[in-house]
């Protein structure tokens, strides 16, 4: 075991430009989140509430907005890169035509049609007498 961890430690990291903009995003996303409970917290605090039980809700504000926000911005990030690869002809809406992926290749098939790995003994034409 402690020689699979070495070789997965010693695995270079693979650094695409999807997860470098993920990265990005989030790290701005984090400081948007912080700054925006740093906020709620001074606001209570001048309006007279007090500062322990506005620290409990910045910090409330804080953890339940993070996942929430971070989940939304991969799924933009994601929707941005397949729009661009649609506009390079990237990737395509349907496959090439000449093969049908809904036909099977007919050694999957039993003796009536049907997909099962048993032989066919024909009881089911014939009620199963």
């Amino acid at each position: 075991m402690g020689r699979i961890s070495e070789l997965i430690a010693a695995a270079p990291t693979l650094e695409t430009p999807l997860t470098r903009r993920i990265h990005g995003f989030s790290r701005i996303l984090l400081f948007a989140i912080l700054g925006l409970a740093a906020v709620s917290f001074g606001v209570g605090v001048r309006y007279g509430e007090a500062p322990i039980e506005m620290f409990k809700a910045a910090v409330a504000l804080a953890v339940g907005a993070i996942p929430e926000g971070l989940s939304v911005a991969v799924t933009i990030i994601m929707a941005i890169g397949v729009a661009r690869m649609a506009e390079r002809r990237a990737i395509i809406r349907s496959p090439p035509r000449g093969r049908d992926p809904r036909k099977h290749h007919g050694d999957l098939h039993g003796q009536d049609g049907d997909t099962d790995s048993e032989p066919d003994d024909g009881t089911a034409r014939r009620g199963g007498r």
